[in-house]
């Protein structure tokens, strides 16, 4: 492989997750204070008794939400190989049939928790809390709407990210959880006293709906070039979209499906077992806001693991999940020593200040987040590579069947301690397990990374490519048409074609430096430039990423004003294909040459 003196694409990888971080990391936050309201109004407003029906109840709106998840998830990972790849017109139609799918699946869901809620509670352990169930039900139905209005406003963010506009996800995040907090409160309060659990339900929908409306804003006033149309709802496409998100919708439908289980084993493990189920509930909650800092990178990288994947990046996958690793686990660090010196505030949010279990769970919990890092960076890379088998693997079993199992051995001897190691650190076991079983496979204590992420050979072999990363300035630029005309000489290119396209590319990439030099050298500096090049069957693929603002070198009419851009008029003769894109930030153009 031929490399750029700069270290391939290292730097524009880093340089976009770090960018896309904090507006992702913001957002989770956010989402997982939302998912904690609930909870904390409960045991602030209601008492203990309620934490316990909320705990009952939001099993079963997790697992339907989860369902819809699959569409949602599905249609993002295509969407962001279809931008990868230049696809506009596949990357339109599956955005209306993601909408349409997850809207209908959506009423489908809130029609079945309003008639079956008293089942399904019984269900998800409310048959052994009989007074808990009473009230998880009634919070069930009230809640229902929001299995609606969350995943119309979650499919809505999926398209704000996959664009690069986290700071709307972010806003839509706290617009969703204020309306949830204020909505509730008002609510409660005017609610008859049976029935005050409703009120959090209801604040929960209101909030959601808040936020699909300011999704909705963004998406018209950003401009995305994507438009619902009914005529590119192809129903038989559907079960392809699910099935690509279904790995880590299973494992979330998976976990509240387990949820019930856990209910059950945990509320007879102890004399008192719904205040055991309190406990639980917390430090759950807690967790769940301590894992933001790893679902603010799996968020951030995502729709850059989609993208790199369509362009057949090998290398730009790994450092992807490599860098992905450093940063989130420095982050991970950080933000739970914050949060370890927090807990006096945290134990009052709960009201476990007299509750010692709840400490010790929280900083048991704490010591294998970068473990939890690890599986999540692996199952978001598993999903954006089209391995489902392996990212539903990952997904379910450590969750969903060595938790469970753990918690039967290990609860009867730790007691609490049990509940603390079952659920944080099941991962270690099947991590150790799954090492052992391939190292006997392979007869090697050593794992080859491209293995481990389960490659397609297409991409994994050892295929001849360019890799180039450089800052936007002329002196960066020069030498380009060099390095190409050698890639595409040793692919057994004409000496017309090779000479022709070099020139030709590295006009349109000194376009782009032209265009950058105009916002100032910082600027120019500070902008990454990635070009990649490759030979398929019958062509050759040139792909140019550009990280800044949007700009499209294609758009322009030939006149003497643009007397520069005859380089890239060129290119547009002399290619088959060649399209331009702005996703996530990049500007991504698209070469075709044939052979």
């Amino acid at each position: 492989m031929l490399t750029g003196s700069l270290h391939g694409n290292n730097r524009l990888i880093r340089k976009t997750i770090l960018r896309m971080y904090p507006a992702s990391f913001a957002a989770m936050f956010t989402v997982s204070i939302a998912l904690m309201i609930d909870t904390l109004l409960a045991g602030a407003i209601i008492g203990q008794q309620a934490i316990a029906a909320v705990a009952i109840g939001l099993p079963a709106i997790g697992i339907f939400q989860a369902l819809t998840q699959t569409i949602i998830n599905g249609a993002g990972i295509k969407m962001a190989i279809f931008a990868g790849r230049g696809d506009r017109e596949s990357l339109k139609q599956t955005y209306s049939l993601g909408l349409a799918g997850t809207t209908v699946m959506g009423i489908i869901f809130v029609s079945i928790c309003l008639l079956l809620a008293p089942q399904l509670t019984n269900l998800l352990g409310g048959a052994k809390a009989p007074a808990a169930a009473t009230q998880a039900s009634i919070y069930l139905r009230a809640s229902s709407i929001c299995i609606v209005m969350g995943s119309i406003n979650t499919y809505l963010g999926k398209i704000l990210s996959l664009y690069g506009y986290q700071k709307a996800v972010f806003r839509a995040a706290v617009i969703a959880m204020l309306g949830n907090v204020v909505s509730s409160i008002l609510i409660m309060k005017v609610l008859p006293a049976d029935y005050t659990i409703a009120g959090l339900g209801i604040g929960t929908w209101c909030g959601g709906g808040l936020a699909v409306l300011s999704s909705l804003i963004e998406v018209k006033r950003r401009k995305i070039p994507l438009r619902f149309s009914f005529k590119d709802v192809h129903i038989c496409q559907l079960p392809g979209i699910a099935r690509m998100g279904i790995s880590s919708s299973g494992n979330t439908l998976a976990d509240n499906v387990v949820a019930g289980l856990v209910n059950n084993i945990i509320v007879s493990g102890f004399a008192g077992g719904t205040a055991a189920l309190s406990v639980y509930t917390a430090v759950k909650g807690v967790f769940s806001f301590a894992i933001t800092a790893v679902t603010g990178i799996t968020t951030a990288s995502a729709p850059l693991l989609g993208i790199l994947f369509g362009s057949r990046d090998k290398n730009g996958l790994l450092r992807t999940v490599k860098e992905g690793y450093k940063v989130g686990l420095v982050l991970s660090v950080v933000w739970c020593a914050i949060l370890v010196a927090a807990l006096p505030l945290l134990e009052r949010f709960y009201g476990m200040q007299a509750i010692s279990q709840f400490r010790s769970g929280v900083l048991v919990c704490m010591l294998f987040m970068p473990v939890h890092l690890l599986m999540r960076i692996f199952i978001q890379m598993f999903e954006s590579t089209e391995k489902i088998g392996m990212g539903m693997l990952y997904s379910i079993v450590p969750d969903s069947i060595i938790y469970p199992l753990l918690l039967v051995v290990l609860l009867p001897l730790l007691g609490y301690n049990g509940i603390w190691i079952s659920y944080a650190g099941n991962a270690i076991l099947f991590l150790l397990t799954l090492y052992l079983l391939r190292s006997i496979a392979s007869r090697s204590l050593r794992l080859n990374m491209d293995r481990m992420l389960c490659l397609d050979k297409s991409i994994r072999d050892n295929i001849p490519e360019l890799d180039i990363s450089i800052h936007s300035s002329n002196t960066d630029v020069t030498g380009i048409s060099t390095q190409m005309h050698e890639f595409l000489t040793q692919q057994n290119a004409s000496p017309k074609t090779a000479y022709l396209t070099a020139l030709c590319l590295e006009e349109l990439a000194a376009d782009f430096v032209a265009h950058t030099t105009l916002q100032g050298d910082k600027a120019a500096e500070q902008t990454i430039m990635d070009i990649k090049m490759f030979s398929e069957e019958n062509f050759h693929r040139i792909i140019i990423r550009n990280a800044a603002d949007a700009y499209n070198p294609l758009d322009f009419e030939l006149d003497d004003e643009t007397f520069s851009k005859v380089g890239i008029k060129m290119v547009q003769k002399l290619c088959r294909r060649i399209d331009y894109n702005y996703v996530y930030k990049m500007n991504i153009i698209t070469i075709d040459v044939n052979k």
